[in-house]
């Protein structure tokens, strides 16, 4: 809460807010239920972008612009380290496959297996559809302050691996980006 005075005699407002603590890109981490080793190797994330447009009232005189458009949520974009046994990149990877385009009706339910090493690394339970995601902000103390709870997230993009021998002394490791689309998003305070 800011503590507010306004004297409308001098014509001076004074602001204050009573946290200055900026917020920091390093205080989030994410949960997706159907991808545990993507939480694991975040990178980067976000709070995506909303809009809405005015709705247009004609009056004799003019035409009024009023809120009341339909919201529009942008997508939710998160990049991750990818592991080397690609266990992260295939649980994106074979949901998209499973939702998306499956040979045949045995496949939009089973489950994928790496057969050198017969873990299950993806679909958990082989369950289809949405999952829910939360990013938890935190603040300065690493302390959680709120969390985005995502309804209904799935994918709808998946990036490339970039191979890469021309720089031999450094090692970047392999990064991905997926986008996700979603129901709605809610911001909800963590007490």
């Amino acid at each position: 809460m800011a503590n507010t005075t306004v004297n409308l005699s001098l014509g001076t407002i004074k602001n204050q807010p009573e946290n200055i603590n900026l917020l920091s890109p390093l205080g989030f981490k994410f949960f997706l239920a159907r991808s545990p080793t993507v939480n694991f190797f975040a990178q980067k994330c976000n709070i995506p972008a909303i809009s809405t447009y005015d709705v247009a009232v004609e009056t004799p005189f003019t035409r009024l612009p009023v809120g009341g458009g339909k919201i529009q949520f942008n997508p939710f974009i998160i990049t991750f380290k990818v592991d080397e046994l690609l266990i992260n990149y295939l649980e994106i990877f074979n949901w998209m496959i499973q939702e998306g385009h499956p040979d045949d009706y045995d496949e939009s339910t089973k489950l994928y297996k790496n057969p050198s090493l017969g873990i299950i690394s993806t679909i958990i339970g082989g369950s289809r559809g949405p999952s829910d995601g939360f990013l938890i902000i935190t603040n300065s103390a690493m302390a959680p302050t709120y969390q985005i709870h995502y309804k209904g997230m799935f994918p709808i993009a998946l990036s490339d691996i970039q191979f890469d021998s021309t720089t031999p002394n450094e090692v970047k490791y392999v990064t991905c980006t997926s986008t996700f689309t979603y129901q709605d998003f809610s911001i909800e305070p963590i007490l």
